[in-house]
């Protein structure tokens, strides 16, 4: 018998290849919003099909190998950390020349990296301890490190998820976590308030329309 989690996985791998990796996520923030009844439901979700054409599609669809390449790294891992979604908000500091959030955004991309502001001092391609980091942290704005800043290292796994939001007009941006923090000091990271980063693969990107409502929620205030 196999595990909850390789049913887990496959189960994935079906709802991308057929609606998407974003229609696929919304798929399932409906399923858990909205009152359901599995049962009822499955009961006549094949009405219009017997029991040979089911049996046909289910071997065709276990054999086809046509799933989204960038979702398949993500998905064929048994790893729990490989579903770990996490958020992050892009913020660029007013005053350094990115009051464009599509800079910021096409800066992401071509770097491959998503990331948050607290610089501290640092030469350029100088390259800095976590350690060291606080150490200059504290010494220069005489308190501990930020929390955002310590969460974004310590607990964010290789693997994990983020959605990222830029500010208004919004644009959203989904990558999996591909390396380790670091702190960057080079110019080009600093002038977009980016210095604190984790190298990621992105998955999508769009605006709004394109995102499920509970992923556009959850960067929203609550009131």
């Amino acid at each position: 018998m196999r595990t909850d989690t390789e049913i887990r996985v496959d189960g994935l791998h079906a709802l991308v290849e057929v609606l998407g990796a974003v229609e696929a996520e919304k798929f399932i923030s409906l399923i858990l919003r909205e009152p359901f009844d599995y049962t009822k439901w499955q009961r006549h979700l094949w009405s219009d099909r017997n029991v040979v054409e089911i049996s046909k599609a289910a071997m065709e669809a276990k054999k086809s190998k046509n799933i989204n390449s960038q979702w398949r790294s993500i998905m064929t891992t048994h790893d729990p950390v490989a579903t770990t979604i996490r958020r992050l908000h892009l913020l660029p500091k007013v005053g350094v020349g990115v009051e464009n959030p599509e800079l910021v955004v096409k800066f992401c991309r071509k770097h491959s990296v998503l990331g948050m502001g607290w610089s501290v001092k640092a030469d350029p391609g100088e390259n800095i301890s976590w350690k060291e980091y606080k150490e200059r942290f504290v010494a220069q704005y005489r308190k501990k490190v930020n929390s955002n800043v310590r969460r974004w290292k310590e607990d964010v796994k290789i693997g994990h998820l983020v959605w990222a939001r830029t500010p208004n007009p919004a644009e959203y941006l989904l990558a999996r976590v591909t390396g380790g923090w670091r702190y960057e000091p080079a110019k080009k990271f600093k002038a977009v308030d980016m210095v604190n980063i984790r190298e990621v693969e992105f998955v999508c990107v769009g605006n709004k329309s394109s995102v499920p409502d509970k992923i556009v929620n959850s960067f929203n205030p609550p009131r």
